[in-house]
């Protein structure tokens, strides 16, 4: 999972640097929320809502 981590994070870098834009926090979240529906998506559906790493809800 860290290298998908690693790939995501690369987009989003190159993404803000070749559009301009800049998030102003939330990268780290966005990251989250993204691996989360990743792995969803391969497991199927999830009874729970999404949670963050540190136990707490969006």
């Amino acid at each position: 999972m860290n290298d998908l981590r690693e790939r995501l994070e690369k987009v989003l870098a190159d993404h803000q640097r070749e559009s301009g834009l800049h998030m102003i926090g939330g990268r780290e979240r966005l990251i989250q929320r993204l691996l989360q529906e990743l792995a969803a998506a391969r497991l199927g559906p999830q009874e729970n809502g999404p949670v963050e790493q540190n136990g707490a809800c969006c």
